[in-house]
């Protein structure tokens, strides 16, 4: 993952530019954040998000953007067990 820091008046850290964009569910449906800004402890964080079906850039809190099922790292994936004390990820 490439990134990229976007920054403000004396080098603080205000946004990482995410390259590639994040796949995530919002209240406007799902769509691929592309820039996460942190204000501080005192603020929550925001996503702007590229909504997948209107293709229009929302900026969205964080207790508003949820992660989608990732298959390689199985977020989101049921286990099943395999002969010999294997598992394998399945589709939710």
């Amino acid at each position: 993952m490439r990134r990229t820091w976007l920054t403000g008046p004396r080098n603080k850290v205000l946004a990482l530019r995410l390259e590639p964009p994040i796949e995530v569910d919002t209240p406007m449906g799902r769509g691929w954040a592309i820039i996460w800004q942190d204000y501080g402890f005192d603020h929550d964080n925001l996503w702007t998000v590229e909504i997948a079906a209107t293709r229009q850039f929302w900026t969205f809190r964080n207790r508003d953007v949820r992660g989608v099922r990732n298959c390689a790292f199985g977020v989101g994936m049921k286990q099943r067990k395999l002969g010999d004390g294997e598992t394998e990820h399945e589709g939710a």
